[in-house]
């Protein structure tokens, strides 16, 4: 019974993961944190050094990381203007959904970005006092992003004289390109690159993978694998 419920948990989140990218929505934030927790209690458990972009995205979230006694080294957040913001948005629903009126992917794109905001000033509010902006409007490329992010990292982790490994949230605004940011930085400080987006990805396909080799070796009477 329990690993039947499992079977049923993961396909439910898989399609309900589905459903929000089919159209550009959050995913729910009990999914989110539960991937999230397990990564975060693997990590902690190797004493691993790591840097989670896309995560939080907004006040329960946020409060998710103080409820389990995770405070961050480095919580960084990346500020554009609105008006860029609204742009890389509308370019990438304008990719994604060719079809549809620009009139319509611009009103999509101006509340995507009033979500994105209200949502950042609330883990602002979570993390007040303990957080550093970087404006990125000023930067030409986002491999400049990254360079001057690696000085801020590397003079903090100085100044800190950290006794454990470095544990780093990067926030950044929207269709902004987090993954690649963090992916370098991950590289260049020889951390781990959590990815929400990643951890999203894996759970829709292990809804055709995994569930589906549970179940048949249930019908099966057969040992399910470790």
């Amino acid at each position: 019974d329990l690993l039947q419920k499992e079977i049923e948990k993961k396909e439910s989140n898989a399609r309900q993961i589905e459903t929000n990218y089919n159209v550009n929505s959050m995913v729910d934030d009990d999914i989110v944190i539960d991937l999230v927790r397990n990564k975060i209690i693997e990590y902690e458990e190797k004493n691993a050094s790591y840097i989670i972009e896309g995560f939080p995205r907004n006040r329960v979230q946020a409060i998710f990381l103080q409820s389990v006694g995770l405070l961050p080294d480095n919580v960084i957040i990346l500020k554009t203007s609105r008006e860029n913001a609204q742009q890389r948005v509308f370019e990438k629903l304008k990719n994604k959904f060719p079809d549809k009126k620009e009139e319509e992917l611009m009103e999509l794109a101006k509340s995507s970005v009033d979500e994105t905001e209200l949502n950042m000033t609330a883990v602002e509010n979570v993390f007040k006092g303990f957080y550093c902006e970087l404006p990125v409007d000023k930067f030409e490329s986002e491999e400049a992003v990254t360079d001057e992010l690696g000085k801020l990292l590397k003079f903090k982790a100085k100044t800190n004289a950290a006794r454990r490994p470095p544990r780093i949230i990067l926030a950044c605004p929207p269709s902004f390109g987090k993954e690649e940011i963090a992916e370098r930085l991950a590289s260049r400080l020889q951390i781990i690159h959590v990815s929400i987006r990643d951890l999203l990805r894996k759970e829709i396909q292990l809804k055709n993978a995994n569930s589906r080799d549970i179940y048949e070796k249930l019908n099966n009477n057969e040992l399910v694998d470790d």
